[in-house]
């Protein structure tokens, strides 16, 4: 494998590299050059189409205008009742023209009647109010829905005058959109474009696709960008051309040409950028299969002259690679790279002393190391050794004295002894002296407790619930001696013999991880803490809260069915995994 900037990378970029990139620069100056060529070309073409469609649109709509302004010379529209334009309107619906869903008669007051038997008001219609009002006599509207059947048309007006020169109403057509959705389906150019009209308000009434017409507004479509701007530079009567892009990412052309005597419209040519580009990629694919051949060859006689050069300095590097600091002897490979004549072989032999002087110092770390090691279990076991000489003097202290108070207090004493030696016990068995296993250090603590006071706690039960959680000795012993205050103070005080709960009473130990603190948390399900004279502030809670102190940490102490303690603190140390329930 080639690694940059390896010897054999800096070989090949210098046999292969200038010639790569004037190949590919060549490459791409043809292309960019091709495509524009070919940009320009398609434009060209592409506008005469459009602009011979737009022509076609205009001569369409001019057609249907001719017929409706012949319509409004009849003497019965000038001088006819309304009851008579309707008979007669009916008269001639089946003899209309294939491409008008209706002839309409609109009355001065903008009330209507059509060759379909429709009636009602148009007066919302803007070509309507054009003509009534005088400011226009012959009106083509934008693309509408009709009222009668909700399908896309458009209205082509004339003013209807009477036989003295006054305004009559209108006479009109609804002429239907289906002929707009065959031009534009036969209007191609490359292989996925598509023509389509769009009226004076941006509206789409033509588009081979039906479900767009009179739904996609090129002025209000936030989904197609650049569709905005094409879209006003049509209704402003431009010709021209721009680019946008499909919901989909798709960047597509757009070709455009204004319909001569119609309110703003215009013909676009909608097409991929794919159709402009297609040809220019056939021809540069064709190019590059050149180039791409004189790149590889180039390429290929610099990678064997690099491999060459540098396959002894690889098999040295694989050689140094498989050397064992624990094992002196070196592979054969390595023996073979030592008895070469040349500057690999001199680079081998000063690896080998080197191994062999790196070999001798990691034997003596490693001495050193386990020296240390046998040293810390022997402090360790001496320390947890007088603790419990220290624990056992106590409890014959304990045992000869006559006051109660005062054997409870030795007993107290002894387990917080043994809150420090069980840390000492567990740093001695273990190989990690930095971190003490916070489960089996409270599972150990518990059971201890419990079988200290077995005459106060025979039925309670003690359940550890912990993370697998590691904490420096000095954090460790505080735990532990938080924990042995405030257990020992639940078990001599939290159940007293003959409460009404019949719950069964626990104590409940909990060392958890939550986030980046650590929440230890002992609870019980006694009588709480309540106005009990025995359970009063004392050692033991100023103990808990000096403890809490040195964690470093925050003490919550709650009350109701039972007594809650809970220390939040910041840990230095922590193992992967979580624990278990116990029960002590």
């Amino acid at each position: 494998m080639i690694t940059f900037f390896s010897l054999r990378a800096r070989m090949v970029l210098a046999f292969g590299g200038i010639s790569v990139l004037l190949l590919t620069a060549a490459g791409g100056i043809s292309l960019i050059q091709t495509g524009r060529l070919q940009r320009q070309t398609v434009d060209v073409m592409t506008r005469q189409i459009v602009e011979a469609r737009a022509a076609e649109v205009g001569r369409w709509l001019e057609g249907h205008r001719n017929e409706v302004k012949i319509l409004s010379r009849f003497e019965i529209f000038r001088a006819g009742s309304l009851s008579e334009i309707a008979r007669y309107l009916e008269m001639v619906h089946g003899e209309r023209n294939p491409e008008q869903e209706n002839i309409f008669f609109v009355n001065p007051k903008g009330d209507f009647i059509t060759s379909d038997g429709r009636g009602g008001s148009l007066l919302k219609r803007q070509y309507v109010r054009d003509i009534l009002t005088g400011r226009k006599t012959a009106a083509i509207s934008d693309g509408l829905l009709s009222l009668g059947t909700g399908n896309p048309i458009v209205a082509v007006a004339q003013e209807v005058l009477s036989p003295g020169g006054e305004p009559r109403g209108i006479i009109g057509a609804s002429v239907t959109l289906r002929a707009f959705s065959r031009l534009t389906r036969s209007m191609k150019f490359g292989t996925e474009g598509y023509g389509a009209i769009v009226d004076g308000q941006g509206l789409i009434i033509g588009h081979p696709d039906p479900s767009l017409v009179m739904r996609m507004d090129t002025l209000n479509a936030p989904d197609w960008e650049g569709v905005r701007e094409v879209g006003l530079r049509m209704v402003a009567g431009e010709a021209g051309s721009s680019d946008y892009r499909t919901p989909q990412g798709v960047r597509r052309h757009a070709v455009f040409s204004p319909v001569p005597g119609a309110p703003g419209w215009s013909v676009a040519y909608l097409m991929p950028h794919s159709d402009i580009a297609g040809p220019v990629w056939r021809i540069v694919r064709t190019a590059m299969v050149f180039i791409l051949a004189a790149i590889l060859g180039v390429v290929a006689t610099a990678v064997v002259s690099a491999n060459h050069i540098a396959s002894p300095i690889l098999e040295l590097q694989r050689a140094v690679a498989a050397i064992d600091l624990t094992n002196p002897v070196v592979s054969g490979a390595f023996a073979s790279l030592v008895r070469q004549r040349n500057e690999i072989g001199l680079l081998a032999r000063a690896v080998l002393g080197m191994n062999e002087r790196i070999h001798q110092d990691y034997q003596r770390i490693q001495d050193a190391l386990h020296e240390k090691e046998l040293l810390l279990k022997e402090i360790h076991h001496r320390v947890k050794n007088n603790l419990q000489i220290v624990s056992s003097i106590i409890s014959l202290q304990g045992e000869a004295l006559a006051d109660q108070a005062g054997r409870d207090a030795l007993r107290e004493c002894e387990n917080r002894i043994h809150a420090i030696a069980a840390v000492h016990e567990w740093s001695y068995q273990s190989s990690d002296f930095s971190r003490v296993p916070m489960d089996h250090y409270l599972q150990e603590l518990c059971g201890s407790l419990r079988g200290g006071l077995l005459d106060s706690s025979d039925a309670v039960e003690i359940l550890v619930q912990t993370d697998e959680l590691f904490l420096p000795m000095e954090q460790a012993i505080s735990c532990g001696f938080i924990v042995t205050e405030v257990v020992t103070n639940s078990l001599k005080y939290a159940f007293p013999r003959g409460r009404a709960d019949n719950e069964a009473p626990t104590v409940t130990v909990e060392a958890r991880l939550s986030g980046e603190r650590c929440v230890l948390r002992i609870r019980d399900n006694g009588v709480g803490l309540g106005p009990v004279p025995s359970r009063r502030e004392g050692l033991g809670s100023e103990l808990v809260a000096a403890f809490a102190g040195q964690l470093g940490g925050e003490l919550e102490v709650t009350t109701g069915k039972g007594v809650t303690v809970e220390v939040f603190f910041s840990p230095d140390q922590r193992g992967p995994g979580s624990g278990g329930i116990r029960p002590i």
